[in-house]
C-alpha cells in the first residue's frame, strides 16, 4: 500500500481527505508546525494546510523525489513560482477546489463565452474563518474567464457562518442573464477528487499537472 504524508491533517479539510484516502492508502498525519523531514518511504505529499507549509511540503518531495498535491490557497506570487519550478523535477499538481461540479462549470464557461457577453460577475461565499479573499477558486475562475472575455470580471466575496462553499457565476448580454452556481454540501466533494488526484499523480513524470485535464480523462 502506497504512503502519503497529508500537512494539516488536523484541519478541517486535512480531516476529511485523511478520511476519504486511508481506504486506499497508508496515511502519515502531519499537524501544521510538525516536521516532514525525518519521514521515510513518502510516496506522496498532499498539502491543505496554508501557503507557508506548502512550499516546506514541495521542498520534501522535491528532496525525495515523490509527487506533491497543493490544496491550500493564499500563496503569494513567489511562492506560486517556487511551486511551478519544482515541476521541472517532480510531479506537482495544485488546485483551489478538487469538486467535479467546479470542473463542469469550467466546461460551460468555454461555451458561454464564444457568445457576444457584455459583463461577467462572480461572487463566492464562504465560512468565517476562510482567510484568503476572493478565494483562490474565484480567482481560478476570473483567470480562466479573462482568456476570452475582454472585459473586467466583477469579484464579490462573503464571510460567514458555515458554508463550506457556494460560486456562482453571472453572465450578462443584451436584456437576459445566464447564472451558473456550484454550491459544496460538505468536504467530501473536494475529498473525493483529491482521491482521484492521488491515484493518478504517483508514478507519473515530472510537470505541473491540472486537475482539470484528469477529471476529463
Amino acid at each position: 500500500m502506497k504512503k502519503i504524508a497529508v500537512v494539516g491533517a488536523k484541519g478541517k479539510m486535512g480531516s476529511v481527505v485523511c478520511d476519504v484516502l486511508k481506504k486506499d492508502f497508508e496515511i502519515v498525519k502531519i499537524d501544521i508546525g510538525d516536521s516532514l523531514e525525518f519521514k521515510q518511504n513518502i510516496d506522496l505529499v498532499i498539502d491543505f494546510a496554508n501557503s507557508e507549509t506548502s512550499t516546506k511540503s514541495v521542498k520534501f518531495a522535491v528532496k525525495n523525489n515523490i509527487p506533491v498535491i497543493i490544496g491550500s490557497t493564499g500563496q503569494t506570487k513567489d511562492q506560486e513560482k517556487f511551486i511551478k519550478d519544482a515541476s521541472r523535477k517532480i510531479a506537482v499538481l495544485k488546485c483551489s477546489n478538487f469538486s467535479i461540479g467546479i470542473q463542469i462549470i469550467k466546461k460551460i464557461i468555454q461555451n458561454i463565452l464564444k457568445f457576444n457577453i457584455q459583463d461577467v460577475g462572480i461572487f463566492e461565499k464562504h465560512h468565517r474563518e476562510k482567510m484568503d479573499s476572493p478565494s483562490g477558486t474565484a480567482l481560478e475562475l476570473e483567470s480562466e474567464i479573462s482568456k476570452s472575455f475582454g472585459g473586467k470580471v466583477q469579484l464579490l466575496a462573503e464571510r460567514g457562518g458555515r458554508e463550506i462553499g457556494t460560486h456562482k457565476i453571472d453572465f450578462y448580454f443584451g436584456d437576459e442573464v445566464i447564472s451558473l452556481e456550484h454550491k459544496a454540501f460538505s468536504r467530501k466533494a473536494f475529498a473525493d477528487g483529491v482521491l482521484l488526484s492521488a491515484k493518478f499523480l504517483i508514478g507519473k513524470p515530472a510537470g505541473y499537472y491540472n486537475f482539470y485535464s484528469i477529471v476529463q480523462n
